[in-house]
């Protein structure tokens, strides 16, 4: 059978992935309390309104946007592919500037 680059890739990834969860546990505790705190804003936004009465709910796709974003940079660090991390990084940066802009 001939030798897949693609299998290759997600094989690599996958092994240096599970080498940075052994080596820096600390660091994936870590980014597991900021995905906590992901979801306990969510809420926030989903339920409560500001001080001046105003629902902040249309910001919710955004901010489910810079969850998942961050997380996909997460795990592309994790499997050391620092360029790819930045990349994914990128839409969450945007999304957090558009709810800055409209907040």
């Amino acid at each position: 059978m001939e030798k897949s680059f693609v299998l290759e890739l997600r094989s690599s990834r996958t092994y240096n992935q599970d080498i940075f969860l052994l080596n820096h546990s600390d660091a994936f505790f870590a980014y597991h309390r900021v995905n906590k705190n992901f979801d306990g804003l969510g809420l926030v936004l989903s339920t409560q309104r500001d001080r001046s009465g105003h629902s902040h709910v249309g910001l919710i796709p955004f901010w489910l946007l810079i969850q998942r974003q961050a997380m996909s940079a997460f795990w592309a660090m994790a499997g050391h592919q620092s360029f790819e991390g930045c990349v994914l990084l990128r839409p969450a940066v945007e999304a957090s500037l558009i709810i800055g802009k409209w907040v």
